[in-house]
């Protein structure tokens, strides 16, 4: 076999170009396990090119029958070793992310290339059904649009992901923030990566960040979504799946039209309790996109992985951020909180192994000593998607996870006008003790130096010296907000007209329909 090899490698010097990658800069430092072609344990070589190339003694030399084969250099000589298995007979020792990926992909891709050739129709099928997702998502209106924040993800996506892929797949990496409130990342066959912002502030640190996306992107550079879908044996059709994907977008449409309609009912029909009262941001937080984003939606996509497939992307994000100058044990870190989120609400399905699945302990074993360190460069540049989330809490009547989030941005000193409101909103939902509710105002009175003319801090205003029984100071501030909210009124009347005028209008005049169901109950409590 040996002398083939060189015969072979010959035939490719004499003819150059036939059957090559496109790698000829490969030089990834090897060390000999088992004896190949003549080299011997422990003999060091460097892989310098890759090529698919008829096997020795085919009859064949369709493309189809094609395998990989990695060209050697030694310190004696040069030749051909074949990929298939190749782990077995030569140990690699790069370090540096980019020689890592190579590996990965020679170690793990290119039999199965040369097993089902490059799946072009499956690949094909995979890459549209990622584009309708990615086209929901958008639809949904859930994208979340700071681009600051964007900017920052997306900085660091590609600072743990590959400039290249050896399988000769296109590297077009993206990532999308979405409002949802649930932690989630995940990229889909073409490459495009999707993270909610409820992940973006379960996390502590930019570590932690970097090996998450470095785990998401060790599934697709191992092509694990193709390799289920390999191995799925009986195929539904996609047009029905899709099918139910857009029927499940129009019960999200049909879902928020219902929360308006409630809202509406409930705040503005029944009579005024202060202390079940949204206003502004906090009444306009949505749901997120929990259908879009649901697992069984996901699995057609072929991204739900199985024990070894998670535990490999574990490891292998372990040592991908480790050579970029991460904390090795930061993916441990970042399981131990998504662990802490799953007993907070009560989900334990992901906290459980089965026979196909790896529970979170697990994974928390095998990736290290958790870090406990709190990153507040990292907390700042995620500031936003804290505060949406905040929002999102506070929405779904989880008032101490909200003041909790909010909490983090104030205690860093970087709160925004609606993290001040969130936490002073929360304290009225569940705190009514004077002391809590005099803090509230001083929050609300924060809220109103960073952008005098809020809304809604002067309602809550409102609401709050309402809860204290100070009626003096109730009055001096529903004036406050009827004098603004009338301005306000004035302002909108006099602009052009857009899509949200009338909507915004309406709202406004609802409010001054507040104040007079207000100064009514104050009236009949005042005569009784």
């Amino acid at each position: 076999m040996k002398a083939v090899y060189t015969l072979l490698f010959t035939v490719f010097l004499l003819l150059p170009g036939i059957g090559r990658s496109q790698s000829a800069d490969l030089n990834l430092n090897a060390t000999v396990l088992k004896s190949i072609d003549g080299l011997k344990p422990a003999e060091k070589i460097s892989i310098i090119d890759l090529y698919k190339m008829t096997p020795p003694g085919s009859d064949t030399k369709s493309e189809k029958n094609k395998r990989y084969y990695a060209r050697y250099k030694s310190d004696q000589k040069e030749g051909l070793i074949p990929v298939k298995n190749i782990s077995k007979y030569i140990s690699f020792s790069d370090s540096a992310s980019a020689q890592m990926w190579d590996i990965i992909t020679i170690n793990n891709n290119l039999s199965h290339i040369d097993k089902y050739g490059y799946q072009t129709e499956e690949r094909k099928e995979l890459n549209e059904s990622s584009k309708k997702f990615c086209d929901l998502v958008s639809e949904s209106n859930e994208t979340f649009g700071d681009v600051a924040l964007q900017n920052y993800v997306s900085s660091i996506l590609y600072s743990v992901a590959p400039s290249r892929l050896l399988d000769n797949r296109k590297t077009n990496i993206s990532i999308t923030i979405v409002r949802d409130l649930v932690p989630s990342a995940f990229v889909l066959p073409n490459g495009s990566a999707v993270i909610t912002t409820g992940l973006l502030s379960e996390l502590k640190s930019e570590d932690e960040l970097a090996s998450v996306l470095a785990h998401e992107m060790a599934h697709y550079v191992l092509d694990h979504s193709l390799k289920n879908y390999t191995a799925q044996i009986v195929r539904e059709k996609r047009a029905q799946i899709w099918c139910t994907v857009l029927a499940s977008s129009v019960m999200i449409a049909e879902t928020a039209i219902e929360v308006k309609r409630d809202f509406h009912n409930h705040y503005y029909c029944c009579p005024f309790d202060p202390f079940y009262y949204e206003f502004g941001s906090l009444a306009d937080a949505t749901y997120g996109l929990a259908t879009i984003l649901s697992q069984s939606i996901l699995d057609h996509l072929y991204i739900k992985y199985n024990k070894k497939q998670e535990m490999e992307a574990d490891m292998i994000a372990k040592n991908i951020v480790s050579s970029l100058g991460y904390n090795a044990n930061a993916m441990s870190s970042a399981l131990l909180n998504l662990k802490r989120y799953c007993i907070e609400n009560d989900d334990r399905s992901d906290l459980m192994s089965s026979y196909t699945h790896p529970s979170i302990d697990e994974r928390i074993k095998q990736a290290g000593e958790p870090i406990s360190v709190r990153d507040k460069k990292y907390e700042q540049l995620t500031a936003s998607a804290t505060t949406d989330c905040a929002k999102l809490s506070y929405s779904k009547k989880s008032f101490r996870k909200a003041m909790e989030l909010a909490d983090i941005n104030i205690y860093n000193g970087n709160g925004s006008v609606d993290d001040y409101i969130i936490k002073g909103a929360s304290i009225l939902k569940i705190e009514h003790t004077p002391a809590k509710i005099e803090h509230s105002l001083l929050l609300f009175d924060n809220a109103l130096q960073m952008d005098p003319g809020n809304l809604s801090a002067l309602k809550y205003k409102v609401i709050a010296y309402m809860a204290l029984n100070n009626q003096e100071k109730a009055k001096d501030a529903l004036n406050n907000y009827r004098t603004l909210l009338q301005n306000s009124i004035n302002a909108l009347e006099n602009t052009a007209q857009t899509p949200n005028r009338m909507n915004r209008l309406d709202k406004l005049s609802e409010e001054v329909e507040w104040i007079k169901t207000v100064e009514s109950s104050c009236k009949t409590e005042a005569s009784a």
